[in-house]
């Protein structure tokens, strides 16, 4: 699949830690070559990280990992200028919707994996829940303002806590997931 805008051919399946992409002929210091395997880990709860491994060519071992931070969504894809694998990352963490849907026209929603699909809902249903955010700023507040400021955040906190779980179970439907 190529797209139109960075001209990139997405990775289909994703490699994984079982099944991952294996670079030849990767430059190991000035004079030796190795290999060298990128992959995608998942890890629920947490989100997916971008992994990538050299073999040591002195003595074949697999060096240490080098991992990349979380991202809800990592999508490794071949640079058709120059056959680079790269890794394309979302969160919906200082995002908008638009960023999402820019996101989904480099990758098609039917690339993606199951927990990647379950990703795009739950960024859906933040998207929808910030809408009901409001905020105020108070200066100078006397305790009485502070402590009721405080039990009415709590009270906040688990309406939105539950209309994200509303709101992430019907993004959920509508892609078709349980």
């Amino acid at each position: 699949m190529e797209t139109s805008q960075l001209k990139i051919e997405v990775l289909n399946p994703q490699p994984t830690e079982q099944n991952p992409y294996i670079v030849k002929d990767y430059p190991w210091g000035r004079r030796l070559r190795t290999q060298q395997r990128r992959y995608v880990e998942t890890i629920q709860g947490k989100g997916e990280r971008y992994v990538i491994q050299t073999q040591d060519p002195r003595d074949g071992n697999w060096c240490n990992p080098k991992k990349s931070i979380y991202s809800a969504i990592i999508i490794l894809y071949k640079d058709l200028s120059n056959g680079y694998i790269e890794a394309l990352t979302f969160s919906p963490d200082y995002t908008e919707e638009k960023d999402l849907e820019e996101f989904l026209q480099k990758v098609p929603l039917a690339s993606l994996s199951e927990y990647q699909k379950g990703q795009v809902a739950r960024a859906r249903a933040i998207y929808r829940v910030r809408k009901h955010i409001k905020y105020t700023v108070k200066t100078n507040p006397t305790e009485a303002e502070i402590k009721e400021s405080e039990e009415r955040e709590k009270k906040v906190n688990v309406s939105l806590a539950t209309l994200l779980a509303e709101y992430t179970g019907e993004e959920k439907t509508k892609l078709g997931l349980k």
